[in-house]
């Protein structure tokens, strides 16, 4: 099954709030919701997230990661930022589990001073996916795909800076993977009008603006 990023606003306000919902009762739930919005806010994959330790984290007004290494791919991360939502949640998930080591602990008998499993958090994200009713297929990797969405929609980075974040080997690639290369289809399609005498005209049209179009609607 392949998962997206969540493009429209309201669609990813209601999931978060969902799975917000979910999490008042359920800790691994709640574990799941602090996990997505720190692979939102830092664009990681999950098992690099899911592995982290408070001890890893430096904590001020803001949390960050200074040295990381990739599992998957071995490639070193430094001065990761976690701040707005994702680090008061993460916060709150400190009050709340004060004696975990795992930023991310599992809270059953088997499962306590181990991290929570990648298969616990897929399945809170697909529950609140279904309750939420977005039309939009989810798994962690919906948080990394996201960011490096985000990333370019609002023009925090170029597309060659997030293949860097992404660590993908093309700005291809990264544009695939975040959805952004639909958009840069559409705008290209709209940009020539064929006027049927004569050489078609072309027109200016931002793939950025028809996203955020979409992202707002």
């Amino acid at each position: 099954m392949t998962v997206s990023a969540i493009q429209r606003i309201k669609d990813k306000e209601l999931f978060l709030t969902t799975l917000e919902e979910m999490g008042q009762d359920k800790e691994a739930a709640f574990k799941s919701l602090v996990c997505y919005l720190v692979q939102m806010n830092t664009g990681l994959r999950n098992i690099d997230v899911i592995n982290l330790k408070w001890s890893d984290l430096g904590i001020s007004d803001i949390a960050y990661i200074d040295h990381l290494i990739e599992q998957k791919t071995k490639k070193v991360q430094v001065a990761l930022v976690i701040n707005g939502i994702a680090f008061q949640k993460l916060m709150e998930l400190r009050k709340r589990c004060p004696n975990d080591v795992y930023v991310f602990e599992g809270n059953s008998r088997r499962s306590k001073g181990k991290p929570i499993t990648r298969k616990t958090v897929t399945g809170y994200l697909k529950i609140a996916e279904e309750k939420s009713g977005i039309q939009v297929k989810i798994g962690t990797h919906s948080a990394r795909k996201t960011y490096a969405f985000e990333s370019w929609l609002y023009g925090c980075q170029e597309d060659e800076t997030i293949k860097e974040a992404m660590n993908h080997s093309t700005v291809k690639m990264t544009q695939r993977y975040s959805g952004t290369v639909e958009w840069h289809k559409k705008a290209a399609n709209l940009s020539v009008i064929n006027t049927g005498y004569g050489a078609p005209m072309k027109v200016e049209v931002s793939a950025r603006s028809l996203a955020l179009e979409y992202a707002q609607s």
